[in-house]
């Protein structure tokens, strides 16, 4: 691949402007995706579901990934 190629592929990328900076868009769904795990594990607590979450370093960042490529996938694809 060309490096004219490589410019023009990601010439395109969906970006925010946020403040006069232009940021990524997996950014602002990373940042949902977090915000959103956050809200579900205490939740979680609340209802004390987390003892039949194992393991649970894997368990949540697995949520995170979820959630950042769903929102990413309905509102960028």
């Amino acid at each position: 691949m060309s490096l004219t190629e490589l410019y023009v592929s990601y010439y395109h990328a969906p970006a925010f402007n946020l403040l006069g900076s232009y940021f990524p868009s997996w950014i602002i769904c990373f940042v949902a995706g977090v915000f959103t795990t956050f809200i579900t594990h205490v939740t979680f607590l609340r209802i004390n579901f987390t003892r039949q979450l194992w393991p649970l370093p894997i368990v949540y960042p697995a949520l995170t990934c979820l959630v950042t490529f769903a929102l990413w996938l309905t509102f960028f694809s």
